[in-house]
């Protein structure tokens, strides 16, 4: 199960854009669940430590390995 990060509609279906934010506006614990979940992805995805750890595990170690 992936966690929910946003609302996904189809751009030209009225319908579906309007569901969305009828449920953002009548959920705020979802809206503040979703916002969290987001910035614990990005935090854990974007830390420029945790970018370097892998560029240095995956990248480099396997060209100066050879």
């Amino acid at each position: 199960d992936k966690p929910i990060t946003g609302w996904a509609v189809d751009k030209d279906a009225p319908a579906q854009i309007a569901d969305a934010v009828n449920d953002i506006m009548s959920r705020p614990e979802k809206v503040r669940a979703v916002v969290a979940t987001t910035q614990e992805m990005v935090r854990e995805k974007y830390d420029w430590d945790i970018i370097a750890r892998d560029m240095r595990e995956k990248v480099f170690a396997r060209l100066f390995a050879e």
